[in-house]
């Protein structure tokens, strides 16, 4: 009911407000936390690369190079 007594303009301004601030805001946030994610994802899968490594057999390609 509030809405009746404030400016339609009043209004769009404020929202217009809020879209500009949040939404560049959102889409960062959104970015970060996604880009965490692979970096973490990432590191645990070189930590595991890393622990098999030494278990593996030597690579044929690898041994004809040297």
């Amino acid at each position: 009911m509030w809405l009746a007594l404030v400016s339609p303009e009043f209004l769009t301004a404020v929202v217009m407000i809020v879209l500009l601030i949040g939404m560049p805001l959102f889409v960062i946030a959104v970015t970060a936390v996604v880009s965490a994610y692979i970096q973490y994802d990432a590191e645990q899968r070189l930590e595991e690369l890393e622990e098999t490594d030494g278990n593996r057999p030597p690579d044929p390609i690898e041994e004809s190079d040297r």
